[in-house]
């Protein structure tokens, strides 16, 4: 699987086992925080959550139909990102990312997302690449906001979270109005994998 450098600050990899008790304190140091947007926190309470967490990942990346990266910022790990499916008959993607709090409000995850998203359409020639939000999380619907992603629908009880149910805002990037990609800009991936 692929590997990336954004920049000198932020590089992007698939998690290895080696990298569980790290996830796992990250996890554990934004419980609450992380636990208000995302649904898997309650299951990730031991290393072996973890591990069969990154276990599962990469059998997904084998069929290629999901690929997780590990967010490192100047060489610590700070959240993850991912292809959370990759449709290969309508080359289309859903991209989903969390960072953890301390390291939000520096652009990390902006320029990951960018990243990922000029790799999905210059490298394995995707058409579409959508991101699902829910619609109070502001932090998080400012980055495809940022990137000049489209607004494209509002999915109501789109997640179950817990105890509730929670709408998405779906916005929507085709890969003729990618600006980076048409460009060419960005830096190289380290590794061509093989999808």
């Amino acid at each position: 699987m692929a590997e990336f450098t954004v920049d000198s600050q932020i590089y992007l990899r698939p998690f290895k086992d080696k990298d569980a008790a790290d996830y796992l304190q990250l996890v554990e140091d934004n419980r609450s925080y992380l636990r208000h947007w995302l649904p898997w926190v309650d299951k990730t309470r031991e290393l072996r959550d973890v591990l069969r967490f990154f276990e599962h990942r990469a059998k997904l990346a084998r069929r290629g139909t999901s690929y997780t990266f590990g967010i490192w910022f100047e060489g610590r790990l700070a959240g993850a990102i991912s292809f959370n499916h990759v449709y290969r008959l309508t080359r289309r993607t859903v991209i989903g990312y969390w960072l953890a709090a301390p390291f939000q409000g520096r652009g990390i995850m902006t320029r990951a997302v960018q990243r990922l998203t000029d790799y999905a359409f210059r490298d394995i020639h995707l058409r579409r690449v959508d991101i699902c939000v829910a619609p109070n999380n502001r932090p998080s619907r400012s980055i495809p906001e940022r990137l000049g992603f489209e607004k494209y629908k509002y999915v109501r009880n789109a997640e179950w979270l817990y105890d509730h149910y929670v709408d998405h805002v779906v916005y929507t990037m085709r890969s003729r109005f990618w600006l980076p990609a048409i460009l060419g800009a960005g830096p190289e991936h380290t590794k061509t994998p093989q999808f």
